[in-house]
């Protein structure tokens, strides 16, 4: 059953390294194994994908809103006198 490998890389134990876009011949049941684990898909002379991958620069709209920042609020450190502690603490010796 020929398979296209979908994931970066797989180890297999007859093949070897097996690589993203390669296309290999393996037995059915592990054919099956790899494709339940979304590692390959089934190949035939066209992959056909239910949902396709966007063209490489292309731009999808959303309706959605984009998210706003929003900025942790700064408080300074206050020792007991009320002015700021800047550095480290000093070591007791």
């Amino acid at each position: 059953m020929k398979v296209s490998i979908l994931k970066k890389v797989i180890l297999d134990d007859k093949l070897g390294r097996l690589t993203a876009g390669q296309i290999v011949d393996l037995p059915e049941h592990k054919a099956v194994f790899y494709i339940d684990r979304k590692d390959a898909e089934l190949y035939e002379t066209k992959v056909i994908r239910e949902n396709p991958y966007q063209a490489a620069g292309t731009v999808v709209q959303s309706s959605a809103l984009p998210a706003a920042l929003v900025l942790p609020s700064q408080t300074p450190n206050l020792s007991e006198s009320g002015e700021k502690r800047r550095g480290r603490p000093k070591k007791d010796s």
